[in-house]
């Protein structure tokens, strides 16, 4: 089961007192797909089609995938050696708050980071939404965050850690940039 619409009723529901539950009445529309764990086809376009209140980007549509969810836990779990800073991912909203022991990735920058360092700096400026499009709507998430082009739940150790290092020469070179 998956809330597409229903953030705030959720949370006010949970806020509200036991007693006042008895008399709530809360609409509910259920929608049964097959094969919706990726978001793709049908299922992509009902939770498009269902969240137009908040502006929803590309990047956001992608946040619950299991290599988003993968990447949450490694990072969390990843300690800086020498000189080298704890990253926090953010992979939905509200991020984690950086700190000055903290740097926290949002999603798209990882998108625009981990793709410009295999593939082609220009896209990440030219087309950023394509970094988080699947490869059957002519997307390049297979390569922003998956392995040669094909989308993947899980990375290898040396993936993950080739991303750092790829992350962390990047803000080295921003730093250098900013600091002239």
């Amino acid at each position: 089961m998956q809330i597409v619409n229903g953030a705030q009723t959720i949370g006010a529901i949970k806020n509200a007192s036991n007693d006042k539950l008895g008399e709530v009445l809360v609409l509910v529309k259920l929608t049964a797909i097959k094969h919706a764990s990726r978001e793709r086809g049908i299922a992509a376009g009902l939770i498009k089609t269902n969240n137009t209140q908040n502006k929803l980007r590309e990047p956001d549509f992608r946040s619950n995938d299991k290599i988003q969810q993968w990447l949450e836990f490694h990072f969390k779990n990843t300690k800086p050696r020498g000189g080298l800073i704890q990253i926090a991912y953010g992979r939905k909203k509200p991020n984690p708050r950086a700190t000055s022991s903290l740097l926290v990735l949002k999603l798209q920058d990882l998108g625009k980071i981990r793709y410009a360092w295999y593939e082609d700096p220009r896209i990440p400026i030219a087309s950023p939404a394509k970094l988080f499009q699947l490869p059957e709507d002519n997307g390049l998430y297979g390569f922003a965050f998956g392995s040669d082009g094909d989308v993947v739940d899980v990375w290898t150790d040396s993936q993950f850690r080739d991303c750092l290092l790829a992350i962390h020469t990047y803000n080295k070179i921003n730093s250098e940039l900013h600091s002239l």
